[in-house]
């Protein structure tokens, strides 16, 4: 159980300040409930069981995993999928499962394609815009709770490595 005052990773919201850990009862079953407040919202709350299994809470990353994950988007190899619907499901997958180091080389393969279709003078589809809106959300809240560092920095720091960086095509 986590403390009140410690930062989680809470499924799609991302990171979330505990605010309080109470007891609600509903009928005559008694619950204990994380209270959170996303840090990308600080207006919203959220009120969910401590055992709730049907969403995915966990710990902030270290420092070092951070800086690790940052250090390692140069090598970071995560395939571009042509097919659209596919590549959609697949990386919906990823942001789902919220894992750090799976969302940095999501960011980055869809970074680099807005990127190269841009130079191209094409659009980046707004599916593949939004996929990269909730990857980036995920990764640099994170990343800049475990790191203290401003979340526009952060950005700006890890665009510049992965401009630096190519992509691969999957077949």
């Amino acid at each position: 159980m986590y403390k009140k005052g410690e930062h989680i990773m809470y499924s799609y919201y991302g990171g979330c300040v505990i605010e309080d850990i109470m007891e609600k009862k509903l009928g005559k079953i008694s619950k204990m409930y994380y209270i959170l407040r996303p840090i990308n919202d600080s207006r919203s709350t959220i009120t969910t069981p401590v055992d709730n299994k049907k969403v995915r809470m966990r710990a902030i990353i270290s420092p070092k995993e951070a800086n690790c994950i940052i250090e390692s988007l140069d090598s970071l190899d995560v395939l571009w999928i042509e097919n659209q619907k596919v590549r959609f499901l697949e990386y919906k997958k990823t942001i789902k499962a919220g894992e750090a180091r799976e969302l940095a080389g999501l960011v980055k393969v869809l970074f680099q394609k807005q990127m190269e279709l841009s130079q191209a003078g094409r659009r980046f589809s707004a599916s593949d815009a939004t996929l990269l809106d909730d990857s980036e959300k995920l990764l640099y809240t994170e990343l800049s709770v475990a790191l203290g560092l401003d979340v526009k920095e952060l950005k700006k720091q890890v665009t510049e490595k992965i401009k630096n960086s190519t992509v691969k095509a999957a077949d």
